[in-house]
């Protein structure tokens, strides 16, 4: 007993011709192979070109007309996909609005409004930052340069420091010389 296989889905069958090609496929075929072949022949014998550069301009007209005939996008032959391309290019989009559509607006103009404002406060934050944080710099860099020069003036104040150090060790030294001098001429005048 023989039995008939039939697909769970109607519409994925397909209506067999010929060893699984389609009457179409079938159909685009043999034109594909026979235009193919007059090219190549017209090639050939009337403008006396070689067999392969004729092979080369016949089988590139042949692979189009096969890909008509043979191409399936979304279910859909060549032509009946460029059809619809064609067709969604130039239609307008299809709109639909319910009900609740204006109070979901309203909300998100809400909370748009609420985010707008939190951003502004934000931005005025940073800018107050960012004048704070220049202050700061500016602060920064003025103690910086009185720095340098109370550096320069500690530094130049050691030197007269050291300066004045030294000719005050002169001078005590020169005064204790003068003293021990004169100390040992009073005690030479009374031993006398």
């Amino acid at each position: 007993m023989k039995g008939i296989v039939i697909n769970k889905d109607i519409e994925e069958y397909e209506h067999d011709a010929w060893r699984g090609f389609s009457v179409r496929q079938i159909i685009f075929g043999g034109i594909s192979v026979s235009a193919s072949a007059t090219v190549i022949l017209f090639a050939y014998i009337v403008c006396y070109m070689p067999i392969q550069a004729a092979a080369y301009l016949g089988i590139p007209v042949g692979v189009i007309i096969a890909l008509v005939g043979f191409m399936q996008i979304d279910d859909m032959n060549l032509r009946e996909y460029l059809q619809e391309i064609w067709r969604l290019s130039f239609s307008e989009p299809l709109t639909w609005q319910t009900e609740e559509y204006e109070a979901e607006k309203a909300l998100y103009e809400k909370k748009a409004k609420e985010l707008k404002s939190e951003m502004d406060t934000l931005e005025k934050r940073i800018k107050e930052e960012e004048r704070h944080m220049e202050k700061t710099v500016k602060s920064k860099e003025d103690a910086k340069q009185l720095n340098k020069s109370s550096d320069k003036k500690t530094k130049k104040d050691r030197e007269d420091n050291k300066r004045n150090r030294k000719l005050w060790k002169d001078r005590k030294n020169r005064n204790s010389r003068e003293w021990r001098t004169k100390k040992s001429k009073r005690t030479e005048e009374k031993e006398i």
